[in-house]
């Protein structure tokens, strides 16, 4: 054949094996795209599967894609997933929502790509989920990809923090104690940034953007700074107790001052906590005061109970030598000086129980306008003629309830304690009024509440007292006089305390003092003696009378004086002999006379055991003071009466007579009050209307 078809031929196959060669390179490659596909569609899910946060893509309500997360989430396998609406796993309350969101979505309106929900897995755990959403196009179709995070636990520590923060402002907002945050400047200035309410009241102004200079006056600025300069130099926290005038007065406050600092350990911040103590310094105060009081009370009880014992036998054998004495004998005057000794002694007694309280009251219904008024002529002349006394009495005066020998003792002291401001003479003035406290009123030891009170100030133009003497004049044993017992004032503290009041005092050098005193307002009115009770006559006695007494001078003397009136008289030095001569005496015995306070068994104990041996008999107690060892409903009895000791011969005697007068009388029911002060019966009074009552007040 010609060279030339062989060479066509040629020419054919080589293009046929170019062709195969194009065809394997073509498949070769394609293989090759191919595996390069699923690799990179197998990290694709394997990214997507071993995610964070799940992944899934949804068309039509359907889901067609989720990934391991979201099925580890829900607590649904992919098959139940694949059955379920996307929309079946959000809360109820939250569903309308994305469901919204879905279908605005859908027509291109403009709707959040972030959005927070809430998912319900299959056992009904809720959980808070963060859903990233995006519209896209699968196999030519729109379609809705998402991821989802579960941001649950974030959740709870946003709730937990804006709990803590709620519960933190509460407390900064209601705290009982001031609270504030100032600012630490770099040139050394201090800013207050943040105050509580109760810093703004007692400041009286919000402190806030302000510095302590413009704050505070120049000392008290000074002050604060240099306890703020200490917390910055030495990084740690200070606490104070300072004294502050705020808009209600002066306070004293406790202030705990904190630093705050940044990261590099510079002070940024300081919080101030600052709480008012002047109620507790208050209470401290009054507890020293008591306790001062119940110790000198405990010296005063066992000094003037043995003081008392020794003055009834002084002014008793001393009364008895005047009755035997003729007027004109010369040492009448001698003997005469002796009791009036005794007496002036029995009153610093009487001052002494006062402070320890261990006096026993005879409370009645009182108008104070009575006792200034009957003591007006002892006031003259205690005054001299250098002194004008002059009364400004309200009409209508409230009553109160008192022991009225006591108030006349505050009276007196008062009046006395007056005169001697006034060396060279001046004026005095007694006031009495109506007052309604609407708030409560306080001095540094007492303090009364709101309520309806009787005033009564003594007002003097004396020389007046130093600032710092008039937080000590009420203490015990203070004096200014060179010869003053420093009991005065003391014991009228005492009294107006223990009837419930306050006494407060004003003073000006040069110019003058006021005392005044406040006694709550009686329920009931004016009291006056029992008619036929102020006299007792005595007669020849004729009974027989046990004297109980451990003191021998007491005893000799009592004894002396009831056998002198004709008594027969048996005497026993304690309870248990008493006892036992009750038990044992065949005779009647009319009368018991004790002493209170014995050793072994005391008056108390054998006024009862005495009842059970002698049914119906008839007891004189005596005491300087009772020391609670007397029952009050003792006092009250009918065949009972009280006997303060120092006792003149004849209280004795009319305290026994009495007793036999209500024996013969076949007297029952309620008690006489005891002989040293006669049971009050109640006046009656015409009412008055509110509005006389009211123009006798005054409003406070």
């Amino acid at each position: 054949r010609p060279r030339e078809l062989w060479y066509e031929e040629e020419i054919n196959f080589a293009a046929s094996v170019a062709e195969l060669v194009g065809q394997v390179v073509a498949s070769v490659r394609r293989r090759q795209m191919e595996m390069a596909l699923r690799e990179a569609d197998e990290k694709y899910r394997v990214l997507v599967e071993n995610s964070l946060d799940g992944t899934y893509i949804y068309r039509d309500h359907h889901f067609l894609y989720v990934n391991e997360k979201i099925v580890r989430k829900t607590g649904y396998s992919r098959e139940e997933l694949y059955a379920m609406s996307p929309f079946d796993l959000f809360h109820p309350e939250d569903r309308p929502r994305v469901e919204e969101y879905g279908r605005r979505r859908q027509k291109g309106l403009p709707v959040p790509s972030r959005y927070q929900a809430r998912v319900v897995r299959k056992d009904g755990e809720v959980r808070h989920c963060e859903f990233s959403v995006s519209l896209i196009e699968l196999g030519g179709r729109p379609a809705v990809q998402g991821t989802v995070r579960d941001i649950t636990e974030r959740v709870r520590a946003e709730e937990e923090l804006k709990q803590s923060q709620a519960r933190f402002e509460a407390i900064f907002q209601n705290a009982a104690d001031g609270i504030y945050l100032v600012s630490v400047g770099e040139n050394g200035s201090y800013r207050y940034e943040m105050a509580n309410p109760r810093f703004v009241d007692l400041l009286g102004q919000h402190p806030t953007g302000k510095t302590l200079e413009e704050l505070y006056p120049p000392e008290v600025a000074k002050r604060a700074r240099a306890l703020c300069d200490e917390v910055v130099r030495t990084g740690t926290a200070l606490e104070t107790e300072e004294d502050y005038q705020f808009k209600t007065g002066l306070h004293t406050v406790s202030v705990a001052r904190s630093p705050l600092k940044n990261a590099h350990g510079r002070v940024t911040h300081i919080i101030g906590v600052v709480r008012d103590e002047t109620e507790r310094r208050l209470l401290e105060r009054q507890l020293l005061q008591a306790q001062k009081m119940e110790a000198i009370g405990r010296l005063a009880g066992g000094v003037a109970h043995d003081f008392n014992n020794l003055l009834t036998a002084i002014r008793g054998y001393a009364q008895l030598v005047l009755l035997e004495m003729p007027d004109d004998d010369p040492r009448r005057r001698d003997m005469e000086e002796i009791v009036r000794t005794a007496d002036r002694a029995a009153n610093l007694t009487r001052q002494l129980l006062a402070l320890s309280r261990k006096q026993v009251s005879q409370v009645e219904t009182v108008d104070l306008n009575d006792v200034v008024r009957d003591s007006r002529n002892l006031f003259s002349r205690l005054l001299g003629e250098d002194v004008k006394l002059e009364l400004d009495l309200a009409d209508d005066l409230w009553p109160v309830e008192v022991d009225r020998s006591q108030i006349e003792q505050v009276l007196l002291n008062l009046v006395v304690n007056a005169r001697e401001a006034m060396p060279e003479g001046g004026r005095i003035w007694i006031r009495t009024e109506n007052a309604r406290l609407r708030a409560g009123k306080r001095t540094a030891e007492i303090s009364i509440p709101a309520g309806e009170y009787v005033q009564l100030s003594v007002v003097d133009t004396g020389k007046g007292l130093p600032e710092g003497v008039r937080e000590e004049i009420f203490e015990p044993f203070y004096t200014t006089k060179e010869m003053g017992t420093g009991l005065g004032l003391a014991m009228v503290y005492t009294i107006v305390r223990g009837h419930g009041g306050l006494i407060d005092v004003e003073s000006q050098e040069g110019v003058g003092t006021a005392f005044t005193v406040f006694l709550p307002r009686a329920k009931g009115d004016r009291t006056e003696a029992a008619v036929g009770e102020k006299e007792v006559k005595m007669g020849r006695g004729n009974a027989t009378v046990l004297l109980v007494e451990d003191e021998e001078v007491v005893r000799s003397f009592a004894v002396r004086v009831l056998e002198r009136q004709g008594y027969t008289v048996l005497q026993a030095s304690d309870g248990q002999e008493a006892l036992a001569i009750l038990e044992k005496h065949d005779q009647a015995i009319d009368v018991v006379v004790t002493d209170i306070v014995m050793p072994q068994l005391g008056g108390q104990a054998l006024l009862e055991a005495a009842q059970a041996v002698r049914p119906g008999i008839r007891f004189v107690l005596m005491s300087g003071y009772t020391d609670s060892q007397v029952n009050a409903d003792t006092l009250e009895r009918s065949d009972v009466l009280f006997l303060q000791k120092p006792f003149d011969p004849s209280r004795l005697l009319e305290a026994v007579e009495k007793l036999l007068r209500r024996r013969e009388e076949g007297t029952s029911g309620t008690a006489d009050r005891p002989v040293s002060s006669p049971r009050p019966r109640r006046k009656k009074h015409s009412p008055k209307t509110a509005q006389e009552e009211q123009s006798q007040t005054t409003d406070l």
